[in-house]
């Protein structure tokens, strides 16, 4: 037998087995998909609709509102049904059939089978198979736009004080509304732009992007609103809003008013503001309060003395804080920060000369320091003497980060240091000043 012939003979069983394999598909007809283990989920779906798998075929997990058929003619077939998260049934012959694997969001894998006895989809059915199991509410089939429910959203309080530059704390609490049958589903809280919002910096605690959650059915979650007051604002009265939505339908929302009253700076408190160069920028900072302009930066670092390292900060509305998932230290209190801009801005910060009073710093080795109001103007030979008289071998030396050149420049003894400026502190032994007076 010549090649060609053994090539025509291959050729001619890959098609016998084509036409089997679809004959074997076909045979599913007739009610076929119930007897192989699956259940009907919806019936009678037009072409172009949304539809949500809402059954429990796992015996422990409910997929309701978390994975959505859409049922549309697209260039792979005739029809076909289409898994969110980019995952598709394929038709073959005069059923549909097959899985895909996909990720929870809860970590677990889940292998979705998906089969219909009609061509034109008038009957889908479907099963699920989980590994491990989860703990869950189970589901019965219902309505898919039943799924999808206005939640509540609570927040307090009802009104802010804050003085030029401060920032407050509302507290957002979101509700789950959805029936039992719907299991878990996929909301949102966070402030909108509506009102007054363009004066003011805001944003989620330990939130980066959009705030998405899951919630059981009666299930509430409570997230810190962070709102600042920028310096663009000198006094007044001004309304804020939040918005708690179901993701599977926006509409489905729910909003709450706040005031805010802002009142003048007092004439004793710290402006910090820094001119940032392209590259990289020594700030000053305090933990928990307020830094505004250049609202591209959404990272920090912090000097760590400890680990010897620096640490990321996050960029949460007004504030810079380390990740709620971060496992160091909390950095100094009065530690600078290190920030990479790409053009030329400001960052400013306002501070209550109340702030200062009575809080301890520590100097170690490396660190930065962002110097207090009440040191402005002090010698750095004053800090070195300080730190003597703790430690005989104690010397305590300054250098100041030039962003222009991107290098450090070493102080000297006669140098006086400016509060709003950011110093990087060596010293052979720990030495703890008071940051509500000068030192020596």
């Amino acid at each position: 037998m010549d090649r060609k012939t053994i090539a025509i003979a291959i050729l001619a069983a890959a098609v016998l087995l084509l036409v089997l394999a679809g004959l074997s598909h076909a045979s599913m007809a007739n009610g076929t998909c119930e007897e192989n283990g699956f259940t009907r989920l919806l019936s009678g779906l037009p072409l172009g609709g949304d539809y949500y798998l809402v059954n429990d075929y796992s015996g422990g997990i409910s997929f309701g509102g978390l994975y959505s058929f859409h049922i549309t003619n697209t260039s792979y077939g005739a029809n076909s049904i289409q898994i969110n998260r980019g995952l598709t049934m394929f038709p073959n012959g005069s059923s549909i059939g097959g899985s895909r694997s996909i990720l929870l969001p809860n970590g677990d894998n889940a292998t979705i089978f998906v089969c219909s006895d009609n061509a034109d989809l008038s009957q889908v059915y479907a099963k699920a198979v989980v590994q491990p199991k989860v703990n869950g509410s189970s589901a019965n089939t219902s309505e898919p736009a039943g799924c999808a429910s206005i939640p509540e959203i609570t927040l307090a309080p009802a009104s802010l004080s804050l003085p030029q530059g401060g920032v407050g704390t509302v507290k957002l609490q979101v509700r789950a509304t959805q029936p039992v049958s719907c299991g878990r589903q996929l909301y949102g809280v966070d402030f909108t732009t509506a009102y007054d919002a363009g004066l003011f910096s805001l944003g989620i605690s330990g939130v980066n992007g959009t705030n998405k959650f899951y919630l059981w059915p009666g299930e509430a979650r409570e997230f810190d609103g962070l709102v600042g007051a920028s310096e663009a604002i000198y006094s007044g009265n001004f309304t804020l809003q939040a918005t708690a939505y179901n993701d599977a339908d926006h509409w489905k929302q729910a909003s709450k008013t706040f005031k805010v009253q802002v009142s003048p700076g007092n004439a004793g408190a710290a402006y910090w503001k820094t001119n940032l160069a392209v590259g990289w920028n020594a700030i000053p900072y305090m933990q928990g309060a307020g830094v505004y302009g250049c609202p591209e930066i959404t990272e920090a670092y912090s000097y760590l003395p400890g680990q010897k390292e620096y640490v990321r900060l996050q960029r949460y509305g007004p504030i810079f804080a380390l990740s709620p998932t971060g496992s160091y230290a909390v950095p100094e209190r009065l530690g600078g920060l290190f920030v990479f801009s790409k053009g030329r801005c400001a960052m400013e910060s306002r501070l209550e000369a109340t702030e200062f009073s009575g809080a301890p710093i520590q100097l170690y080795n490396g660190q930065l320091l962002s110097v207090p109001l009440p040191w402005n103007g002090t010698a750095l030979s004053s800090i070195s003497n300080a730190c003597a008289l703790q430690s005989a071998y104690n010397k305590a030396e300054a250098s100041r980060w030039d962003a222009d050149r991107q290098v450090w420049v070493v102080l000297s003894h006669s140098d006086k240091l400016e509060s709003g400026t950011a110093y990087r502190i060596s010293s052979s032994d720990v030495c703890t000043l008071d940051s509500g007076s000068k030192p020596g």
